[in-house]
């Protein structure tokens, strides 16, 4: 992965979580190419239905805006990590919602990824400035995309 494709992959995730309720701690890209973005888990059961559709958004966010906004083919993304915390999650859906879960959830980070698409850029060009941002940096540099809006 480019750094450009981590930084937007990260970016996304960091944003949809952000739009979802969650609260960030950190989002980074290394020299490798690969990225990091860290929440905070809102108190709440780990097996609540809801918390997993949140999860599994947050999670496809960061494939989705390589496919979406930098039109990779959803064949050449890697998530493997993502992937296996997508199936985590899944685990805990109610049944009716297991039901073709990953196409609807697919739709819906895709959404996201475009409804934020601006925010996502101008957090992706901060973490390839920076490489690393922690806690209030973070939030600032989010604030000011969402302030530019």
């Amino acid at each position: 992965m480019t750094d450009i494709a981590a930084a937007y992959h990260e970016a996304a995730h960091c944003i949809v979580a952000r739009r979802l309720g969650l609260r960030l701690r950190k989002a980074s890209i290394e020299d490798d190419g690969s990225g990091e973005t860290t929440t905070l888990s809102p108190r709440t059961d780990a097996n609540d239905p809801v918390w997993a559709e949140v999860q599994i958004i947050v999670s496809m966010a960061g494939s989705a805006a390589e496919v979406v906004l930098l039109g990779h083919s959803r064949d050449e993304v890697p998530d493997h990590q993502d992937r296996a915390d997508q199936q985590r999650h899944a685990k805990n859906l109610t049944e009716a919602k297991k039901r073709n879960w990953e196409t609807r959830y697919w739709r819906a980070a895709c959404a996201y990824v475009e409804l934020f698409k601006d925010e996502i850029e101008s957090l992706a060009d901060e973490l390839i400035a920076e490489r690393q941002l922690n806690g209030f940096a973070l939030i600032r540099s989010i604030e000011r995309a969402e302030h530019q809006r």
